[in-house]
C-alpha cells in the first residue's frame, strides 16, 4: 500500500486481515468511516480458494463498528482515486435511473440460502418477524442502473441491507475482477445511502448458534424494527396541461377531496409559478405549514431557492435532492409534510423517488414535468397515485383498496391429529403420507369443477398450493382430467417461464404449486386461491392469500378455498376464519357484504349457505407469547442443553409440551421464564453484561478437576481472529497437556481422574470428555458454542468482539495462576 497516498486521505491502519497465505485485506479508518482495501482479492493462487465465511465475518465485524464502510479491490494504483472519490461523494451525485423498473419483481421462490436465513431470523425474533423484512428491494445505483437487495430491514435507528451470498456467485476468486467490482459498487452506493450492509454465506448459517448471536448483536431488538406489510393505497390524480385553468381546477378538485396533481407544460411556460401561487393561496388560508420541494440538480435547487422568496406567508420550506429525501424519509412521520412538489416528475419512476413518493402522505402533492414523451402518462399517474398504508386486510377490503375476499371450506374426513410438528410447521413427510391421497384430491377436484368449470362468459383462474412437487403434479393431473386446464410449477421445472406466460395470457386456468409462488410473484387476474396444504405459518398463509387480492377488470372478489381436515390435537392450522376472527361460517361468505347475484352463477343453494360455528383458535394465536427451547435459553442466558436437562427434572418449568418428530419439545410462557429465573437464582443477563459475566465465571474458579482451566487456556491459545478453533486442534492441545504430565511421570490430576494413557489416546473418548465437561460448563453460560457440522468451537461472537488483547492476556494470566495453584500439591506444573 502507498502509505503517503493513504496519509493524504487521512486513513489510519487498523488491521492487515489475512484469509490465507496469499489473500488479505487492509482495514483503515477515519472519523467513524471504515475503508477496506482488498489486495487483488480476485487473484487465483493454485487450486485453493480461501474460506468465504471469513470474508463475510470480517466485513460484518467492521460494518457493526463504524458508521460507514466502503470497500475497494486494489488491482492497480487507480484504487486511491476511487477511495478519494467515494469518501467525497454525496448522495445527490448518484445518477438516477428513470427508464422504469420502479416496481419490485422478486424471486419466484426462496433460494435454499434465503430459506436458512429466514429460519434463523424467525428463531431469533419469532414467527411473525418476517413482516419486518422487505425482500428483493430495488435501489438506484451509482452507475445509473437499478440493483436489488436480498433483504432490507428498516429500523428507527438505521436501516440494514442483508445480502445472502453463495460462494459460487460471490466469492471474489470465483467471480473475477469485473463482477467483484460491480458487487463493491453496489455495496458502496448502499453505504452512501446510510445502509449497513451485512453479508451471510451458507457456511455462516450452518453455525446456527454463532450466527444467531451475531445477528442479535448486529440487528438489535425487534422493538426498533418497522413492519413492511403495507397495503397500496390510491390517490386520485388529475392531469393538467392548460396553464390558464390549472389553479382554478386545482381549487375545484380539492373541494371534492382530490389533492394530487400532475402538471405537464412546456419548458418556460410557468410550471413553477403555478406552484408558487398555489403555495400562497393555501398558506393564506392556513392549510399548509411544512413544504418539501424535490429537485434533481444543483441548478434546479438554486432556481427554487430564488423563487420561494416570492412567498408572502411564513412557511417551513425544504428544497432537497431526490436521494437526500429518499435517505431521510424513514426518520420523519409519513404525514410530516403538508405539501410536496416533485419537480421534473418524469424521474418519479426511478426506484428511490418512487419509494419516497409512496412513503409520504402529504395533504397536497403536485408533480411538474415538461417531458411527457419520455414516459407513458398513465404510468406516471399510477406512481403519483400510489402510497403505502399500514392497515389490516379487513380495512383494505372495506376501503376497496383490494378486492373482497370470499371463503369456501372443503371439509375432508381425514384425521391429521397425528401429524408431527418440526418446530415451525407440519412435518413434510407426515403431510405427504396423509394428504397426497386420491380421496382428498378428488374432493378438491370435484369442488373446483362444480363451482369454477369454464362455461359461457365464466372463466376464473386460480392457484392451488400443495404439499410438495408430487402433490402439485397429482392435483394438476386430476384437474386436467376434470376439464380444468392446469400446469404444475416447481423448482427445476424448465417450463416454468412459459407456464407463467400462458397463465398470464389465459391459456391455463389453474397453476398448482408447492410454495413456488407464495413470494415475489403477482398476477391480479387470479380469482381463486386453493389452500390444499395446511400451514401453521401465518406469514405463509398471508403470502399465498396475497397472490390474488389485487383488483382486476371484471373481478368481483377473490375466492379462497380452504381445505379443512380434522385436527384433534393442539396444532390447528391457519385458515380464512382464524385469520379474520370469524367464528361462524357459510359457503362463500365474504369480508364485505355485496350483491349476492354471483351466488346464482356459482350454483349455490339456500341449504349450502347455512351458517355454522367453527373453531378459530390456531396454534400461533393461542401460544403466541411462548418461547421455544432455544429462544428460552437465550432469554435466560444459559445453554440449550442446560435448559433441556433442567426441564427433564423439573417438568413444571415448561407449561406446554408438543410432539416434534419422535421427541416432546417444551415451550415456555413468560411466567415459566420468571419461575426458572427465580428458582435457579439467575440474574438478568444481556450483551452489556456478557464480558463481566465471563470474568466473574473465571474468577469463581469452581473446580472438580483441572479440565476447565486447560480447556480455556487452549481456547485462548488457538482462537483465530474470529474466536474460532477447529475441534480436532483443540482436542489435541487439551490432550497433550495431560500426556505431557504422564510422560514426565507426574500425577495427571486427582487420583480418581479417568485420564489414563489408554483413555487419552482414544480419540472418541477424549473428544466426548472435552465436550461433556469443560466445554459444557462454558456453553451453558453462552460463553462458547460448537458447530458439529463445521467441527468448530468458538467464543460467543458478541463476547469475542468485546475482548481486546489486554483483556485476553489478563484472563490467560488468571487461568495460568489458577492452574499453578491446582497442581501445587500434585508435583507442580
Amino acid at each position: 500500500m502507498d502509505k503517503e497516498r493513504l496519509r493524504a486521505l487521512k486513513l489510519h491502519e487498523v488491521e492487515d486481515y489475512r484469509y490465507d497465505d496469499g489473500h488479505h485485506s487492509y482495514v483503515y479508518e477515519h472519523d467513524h468511516v471504515c475503508v477496506i482495501i482488498d489486495d487483488n482479492l480476485c487473484e487465483k493462487i493454485g487450486d485453493h480458494i480461501f474460506d468465504y465465511s471469513k470474508y463475510c465475518e470480517m466485513q460484518n465485524k467492521y460494518v457493526d463498528l463504524y458508521d460507514k464502510l466502503y470497500r475497494f479491490n486494489k488491482i492497480d494504483e487507480s484504487v486511491y482515486s476511487q477511495i478519494e472519490e467515494w469518501l467525497n461523494k454525496k448522495v445527490d451525485d448518484i445518477q438516477l435511473e428513470d427508464k422504469g423498473n420502479a416496481f419490485s419483481k422478486g424471486h419466484v421462490d426462496n433460494t435454499p440460502l434465503e430459506k436458512k436465513f429466514e429460519d434463523v431470523f424467525t428463531d431469533i425474533y419469532g414467527n411473525d418477524a418476517l413482516a419486518y423484512l422487505s425482500k428483493e428491494v430495488p435501489v438506484s445505483l451509482n452507475n445509473g442502473h437499478t440493483g436489488s437487495i436480498d433483504y432490507v430491514l428498516e429500523r428507527d435507528n438505521g436501516n440494514i441491507a442483508i445480502e445472502e451470498n453463495g460462494v459460487t456467485y460471490h466469492h471474489p476468486v470465483i467471480i473475477g475482477n469485473e463482477q467483484y467490482a460491480r458487487q463493491l459498487e453496489k455495496q458502496n452506493t448502499l453505504t452512501l445511502y446510510h445502509y449497513k450492509v451485512y453479508r451471510f454465506s451458507a457456511e455462516n448459517l450452518i453455525f446456527k448458534n454463532s450466527v444467531i448471536e451475531r445477528i442479535k448483536h448486529y440487528f438489535g431488538k425487534s422493538s426498533h424494527f418497522k413492519p413492511t406489510t403495507l397495503i397500496k393505497e390510491k390517490r386520485k390524480v388529475h392531469l393538467y396541461e392548460h396553464q390558464e385553468t390549472i389553479l382554478e381546477e386545482l381549487k375545484e378538485h380539492r373541494a371534492n377531496g382530490d389533492t394530487t396533481a400532475l402538471v405537464v407544460l412546456p419548458t418556460g411556460t410557468g410550471k413553477s409559478q403555478i406552484v408558487l401561487e398555489d403555495l400562497n393561496n393555501l398558506a393564506s388560508e392556513g392549510k399548509i405549514h411544512k413544504v418539501l420541494i424535490m429537485v434533481p440538480s444543483q441548478r434546479v435547487k438554486e432556481d427554487w431557492e430564488n423563487r420561494v422568496q416570492d412567498i408572502h406567508y411564513p412557511l417551513d420550506i425544504t428544497i432537497e435532492y431526490y436521494n437526500k429525501t429518499f435517505i431521510s424519509r424513514n426518520s420523519l412521520p409519513s404525514d410530516y409534510y403538508d405539501y410536496i412538489c416533485f419537480d421534473e416528475a418524469h424521474h418519479a419512476q426511478a426506484v428511490n423517488c418512487h419509494k419516497t413518493l409512496t412513503y409520504f402522505e402529504p395533504k397536497y402533492l403536485i408533480g411538474l414535468t415538461a417531458t411527457d414523451e419520455r414516459l407513458d402518462m398513465k404510468k406516471l399517474q399510477e406512481i403519483f397515485g400510489e402510497y403505502d398504508k399500514y392497515m389490516s386486510l379487513e380495512e383494505a377490503v372495506k376501503k376497496n383498496i383490494i378486492t373482497n375476499i370470499r371463503c369456501f371450506r372443503v371439509e375432508s374426513n381425514i384425521n391429521l391429529s397425528e401429524v408431527r410438528y418440526n418446530g415451525k410447521d407440519y412435518n413434510y413427510a407426515d403431510l405427504e403420507r396423509s394428504l397426497v391421497i386420491d380421496s382428498r384430491n378428488e374432493l378438491i377436484t370435484k369442488t373446483i369443477k362444480k363451482y369454477f368449470a369454464p362455461r359461457d362468459n365464466f372463466y376464473k383462474q386460480g392457484i392451488v398450493f400443495c404439499v410438495n412437487i408430487q402433490h402439485a403434479k397429482k392435483i394438476a393431473e386430476m384437474f386436467n382430467n376434470a376439464g380444468l386446464t392446469t400446469r404444475a410449477v416447481y423448482g427445476g421445472n424448465k417450463d416454468n417461464d412459459q407456464i407463467f406466460e400462458d397463465y398470464k395470457n389465459k391459456k391455463i386456468q389453474f397453476l398448482t404449486s408447492c410454495q413456488q409462488i407464495s413470494e415475489g410473484w403477482d398476477s391480479p387476474q387470479t380469482e381463486i386461491v386453493v389452500m390444499a396444504r395446511p400451514t401453521l405459518s401465518k406469514v405463509l398463509y398471508l403470502q399465498q392469500l396475497g397472490r390474488g387480492v389485487r383488483h382486476y377488470p371484471g373481478k368481483e372478489c377473490l375466492y379462497v378455498i380452504d381445505v379443512v381436515d380434522n385436527y384433534e390435537g393442539k396444532l390447528t392450522p391457519w385458515n380464512f376464519n382464524s385469520l379474520f376472527h370469524l367464528s361462524t361460517y357459510s359457503p362463500f361468505m365474504g369480508l364485505k357484504k355485496t350483491n349476492n347475484d354471483y351466488l346464482k352463477i356459482l350454483g349455490l343453494s339456500e341449504q349450502e349457505i347455512a351458517m355454522k360455528e367453527v373453531n378459530i383458535q390456531t396454534f400461533e394465536e393461542k401460544y403466541k407469547d411462548y418461547l421455544s427451547l432455544e429462544q428460552a435459553a437465550r432469554e435466560l442466558y444459559i445453554g440449550t442443553q442446560t435448559l433441556r436437562s433442567w426441564v427433564r427434572s423439573h417438568k413444571e418449568y415448561s407449561s406446554l409440551a408438543l410432539p416434534i418428530g419422535n421427541r416432546i419439545m417444551p415451550y415456555f410462557s413468560p411466567s415459566d421464564i420468571e419461575h426458572i429465573r427465580t428458582d435457579k437464582h439467575l440474574k438478568i443477563h444481556n450483551d452489556e453484561t456478557l464480558l463481566q459475566d465471563f470474568e466473574d465465571f473465571i474468577d469463581e474458579n469452581t473446580l472438580t478437576f483441572s479440565f476447565k482451566l486447560v480447556f480455556m487456556l487452549a481456547m485462548l491459545k488457538l482462537a483465530d481472529k474470529e474466536g474460532e478453533v477447529h475441534l480436532d486442534a483443540l482436542v489435541e492441545e487439551y490432550r497433550q497437556f495431560y500426556l505431557n504430565r504422564i510422560n514426565r511421570q507426574l500425577p495427571v490430576d486427582k487420583a480418581n481422574c479417568a485420564y489414563t494413557l489408554d483413555y487419552l489416546n482414544n480419540d472418541t473418548k477424549i473428544k466426548k470428555s472435552l465436550l461433556d465437561n469443560p466445554f459444557e460448563k462454558f456453553e451453558r453460560k453462552r460463553f462458547v458454542m460448537y458447530s458439529k457440522d463445521l467441527n468448530i468451537v468458538e467464543f460467543n461472537p458478541t463476547l469475542w468482539s468485546q475482548m481486546d488483547s489486554a483483556y485476553k492476556e489478563r484472563i490467560k494470566n488468571k487461568e495460568q495462576h489458577f492452574l499453578e495453584d491446582y497442581y501445587q500439591d500434585k508435583g507442580g506444573l
